[in-house]
């Protein structure tokens, strides 16, 4: 049995905002690994970005009391004051985008602002005349990663002897009210509602290059009035958060209080194919060779932090999925802890057809392949409460609680994703599964008794798949 379980509560904005969209889903991706460890992850949506709003939920989290609070600080200085009171009551702050550095916060989850500050001054420089006008959005000056970010952007380009013109505006509003007529653009507050308003103004031979593949910079990126746009990777980010917070809460100490996501770089190339046929195709890809140590290494980082799940001893390594030891477990404390007789519990078993079969006719890393296959179809298809396992050699099953319409639906989901699985060694070969469901109290009160009966329908449907196949 774990220890204590983790309560992480999640502060930051929602959609329609395209840009959050995938750090949610790295958010939940996370929650989905780390359910089965006790851990709860709890998120505050934001409707807007809005400081006082995320100041009323820290407020409000201060009587909750969460373990843990990975935090996007719209306005990083404002909440430097909540953040201590957390502190204070041994609630460790993790922060994203944003940062917080005056704040007692436990840790920084984001990019490194310098260095996507030097890809913008390369991306640039690389594609206007030395000694061209730029004018650089530079946002609010007290906020830390913007001004890291544009100390980065002018650091490169006076490298190599280059020489440019800078004018500097501090808000959108300043730089449209201005003449603009400038060679190139630096927008570096790439979330500026205005923003729309100042890359409708840039002409070509005119460039530009902001950060953040967004609604609003995509069109642009597109058409080229956007030579590049630097963009770090917001999955990561919302997963290496989660992750980090649990680390915070069971390790009571952490070895670095900055996690750096690298950034990319966006070009037109990657987006559409007349930037394909652009003559700076060539001359970006040569500063983006540029980036891979980097990304390769972080890359590692990121099989460490899986590879850390694997040594509790609760993750079956091929599937990634439970084992057997601890999905028993967990199943016997979904009994032991419910108080409520009227929530059903549903058991669903799939077992993969004919196994040994696969490894023969197609050896055997197909056969592991298919193992890690029907795990991926399980993944996709369970949502973050359900519990998933590897519970024999060629057989999963998920556990849940609700309305058995949920069940069912949730077991037709998975059996189509199984369907469209083709094998790399054969695409013509088609996976089956047998099937069986059961649920409380129709099949039993215990986990046990749940299994018995599960095992008993699929022998059955075994034999029949069996008996199709010899006719």
């Amino acid at each position: 049995m774990h220890e204590k379980s983790v309560t992480i509560a999640v502060v930051a904005p929602q959609e329609p905002f395209e840009f959050f969209s995938d750090f949610w889903e790295g958010v939940w991706s996370a929650a989905y690994e780390l359910a089965p460890l006790g851990v709860q992850v709890n998120n505050i949506l934001i409707e807007t970005l809005d400081a006082g709003l995320q100041a009323q939920s820290l407020e409000e989290l201060l009587r909750a009391v969460p373990d843990v609070i990975v935090l996007l600080p719209v306005e990083s200085q404002q909440f430097d004051a909540l953040i201590e009171r957390h502190a204070q009551r041994g609630v460790p702050v993790v922060t994203v985008f944003n940062d917080a550095p005056r704040s007692r916060r436990a840790l920084f989850v984001g990019p490194d602002y310098r260095v996507a500050g030097r890809l913008a001054g390369q991306m640039l420089g690389s594609v206007i005349p030395q000694r061209s006008r730029i004018a650089a959005l530079t946002g609010s000056r007290t906020s830390a990663h913007l001004g890291q970010q544009y100390e980065g952007f002018r650091e490169a380009l006076g490298t190599g002897g280059s020489e440019f013109i800078l004018t500097e505006y501090e808000t959108a509003e300043d730089l449209l009210a201005g003449d603009f007529s400038y060679g190139g653009l630096y927008a570096g507050c790439g979330e500026s509602p205005l923003l729309d308003e100042v890359l409708k103004l840039v002409r070509k031979p005119a460039r530009a290059v902001t950060f953040g593949l967004t609604d609003i910079s995509k069109p642009y990126l597109e058409s080229g009035a956007l030579c590049a746009v630097i963009d770090s990777s917001r999955y990561y980010q919302g997963y290496l958060a989660v992750q980090k917070a649990y680390e915070c809460v069971r390790a009571q100490s952490i070895e670095s209080r900055w996690v750096s996501i690298p950034s990319a770089v966006m070009l037109p190339a990657h987006v559409s194919a007349e930037g394909l046929r652009s003559s700076m195709y060539v001359v970006m890809e040569t500063v983006l060779r540029q980036r891979t140590a980097q990304l390769r290494n972080y890359k590692q980082e990121l099989d460490l932090v899986n590879a850390r799940l694997m040594r509790t001893g609760e993750i079956d390594a091929l599937s990634g999925l439970l084992n057997l030891r601890k999905f028993e477990e967990v199943l016997g404390q979904a009994f032991a802890g419910t108080g409520d007789r009227n929530t059903t519990i549903a058991l669903l078993v799939f077992a993969l057809d004919d196994a040994p079969g696969i490894a023969g006719l197609l050896g055997q890393a197909a056969a592991d392949q298919a193992i890690q296959s029907i795990a991926g179809a399980l993944r996709a298809a369970c949502r973050p409460d359900d519990i998933v396992g590897r519970t024999g050699d060629a057989e999963f099953a998920v556990m849940l609680k609700g309305p058995l319409s949920v069940a069912q639906a949730l077991a037709d989901r998975i059996l189509n994703c199984v369907s469209e699985v083709r094998m790399a060694a054969d695409p013509e070969y088609v996976l089956s599964v047998s099937f069986a469901m059961v649920w409380t109290p129709m099949h039993g009160r215990t986990g046990g008794e749940l299994k018995t009966a599960a095992q008993s329908i699929l022998r059955k449907a075994e034999g029949f798949q069996a008996l199709r196949k010899a006719g």
